[in-house]
């Protein structure tokens, strides 16, 4: 089927009903997801979701109201439930008061389609099992093709196509109840057959190390090793809380108003950016607004753009850039430094390695510092090997320490996850993140 050119007949239909001095932009979302869950090693679960869902907005004299509905496929059905959303919604208008940051963007077409470039979801998930023949896994694998819409009849006509696979599982360790596990993530739109092989190489020498006895390690400051999950965690935390908000920063409720103030900066080797290149999110928003290829929110560890909605826009007197009403950047990009993977251990000499964060939040908003456990395979290293696990340890400190004053180095390769959510449908957000090496961190207990 195709999706677009179904879109475009009912938008057309729609834009014919409307009256004089009414405006009306169409949003639609839409996926034909398989998702596979497994345990043990073994399939569990296995279905598919089809969905496309459409939000509709009329707009006259500076008001709106919109209104979202489920469509069918069925193009002669979904004529029919979108005319009678647009009918609905007229009576409503005279009663809603003039909204002051309504803008919609410029007019423009945009067509963007990637292929899949990966296998079935049956055919990932044999890969996978017949490289982890004889592990614990448990995990589940999400593919398939998303897509999304936006026209409007003042000229808008925008799309985005695009598949990508997202495996996330963990292999576990003495068997069934045990709660040692090693988490790993696997995703993006191309398959690397080598790529999953060799996580699972490091998976079963990760469990061969959780397998001794873990060590107690006081509370202190210690030499830290943030494998990329790590480090992803992290900045989603930053970026989900406003970090980079044009509205979090003029109202003072960013977590890195000191950033933006100018007294504080991260370190140089920081240099973050929302690419939409690296992720698999639309390049445009409900309004109309096109996000650029690349914005550029860190330069050096220090500020560079903010994310700027079409509402914020208004209300403050700046430039629109396509971010979403959350100001939150759908696709982060962080540089990679200098640690090569074989190197890590030796450049963390003595010290902790972590592998995951668990339960991240903030516990001083103004000072930007950062709570949450280890998670997973989280070790002990001593002169460059690892000697055993550790026992879940709290993390507390600042991010201007840990991606600012103590940042020694960053890993040279990026790795790509993307959200395993899939409340109401599959988020296409993301992050690319390297490790982070990182001479002091604090942990409470």
């Amino acid at each position: 089927m195709d999706h677009q050119a179904a879109f475009r007949t009912l938008a057309a239909d729609a834009f014919a009903m409307l009256q004089s001095g009414e405006q009306l932009t169409l949003y639609l979302r839409g996926e034909e997801s398989s998702f596979i869950r497994f345990n043990q090693g073994k399939v569990r679960q296995a279905g598919e979701v089809r969905q496309t869902v459409l939000t509709l907005r009329l707009i006259r004299d500076r008001r709106q109201a919109a209104m979202e509905i489920g469509l069918s496929g069925d193009l002669a059905n979904d004529r029919d439930a979108v005319a009678q959303a647009v009918a609905s919604l007229r009576p409503v208008l005279p009663a809603l008061p003039e909204d002051p940051q309504l803008e919609l963007g410029p007019a423009a077409v945009l067509t963007e389609r990637r292929p899949a470039r990966h296998p079935s979801a049956e055919a990932i998930l044999t890969e996978l099992l017949e490289a982890g023949a004889g592990l614990d896994l448990v995990g589940i694998l999400a593919t398939g093709p998303m897509w999304t819409g936006m026209c409007s009849s003042v000229g808008h006509d925008y799309w985005s196509e695009n598949s990508a696979f997202n495996l996330d599982w963990c292999a576990y360790c003495g068997g069934e109840g045990s709660s040692l596990a090693v988490k790993c993530n696997l995703a993006g739109e191309v398959w690397d057959p080598e790529a999953l092989r060799e996580k699972i190489r490091f998976v079963r020498t990760q469990l061969a190390l959780l397998a001794r006895p873990a060590r107690v390690v006081p509370p202190g400051s210690y030499r830290t090793w943030f494998e990329p999950a790590a480090v992803g965690e992290l900045l989603w935390l930053l970026n989900g809380l406003e970090g980079f908000s044009v509205r979090a920063t003029r109202t003072a409720t960013s977590p890195l108003l000191q950033l933006h103030q100018g007294c504080r900066t991260f370190s140089p080797k920081v240099s973050l950016w929302d690419d939409a290149s690296a992720g698999v999110a639309p390049r445009f928003d409900e309004e109309g607004f096109l996000r650029p290829d690349s914005l550029l929110l860190l330069d050096q560890g220090r500020p560079a753009e903010l994310l700027v909605s079409s509402r914020s826009a208004r209300e403050f007197g700046v430039a629109a850039n396509g971010a979403a009403v959350d100001e939150c950047a759908p696709s982060l990009l962080l540089a990679g430094g200098g640690v090569a993977s074989k190197d890590i251990l030796l450049r963390l000499n003595t010290g902790i390695l972590v592998s995951n964060l668990w339960y991240l939040n903030l516990s001083d908003r103004n000072s930007a510092r950062v709570t949450g456990m280890t998670r997973f395979a989280s070790f002990w290293v001593e002169n460059g090997e690892i000697v055993c696990p550790i026992a879940a340890m709290r993390l507390d400190d600042s991010a201007y320490n840990l991606l600012g004053d103590a940042l020694e180095d960053l890993g040279e390769g990026p790795e790509v996850q993307l959200s395993t959510d899939t409340y109401f449908r599959r988020s296409n957000q993301g992050v690319t993140a390297p490790g982070a090496l990182v001479s002091a961190v604090t942990y409470t207990l």
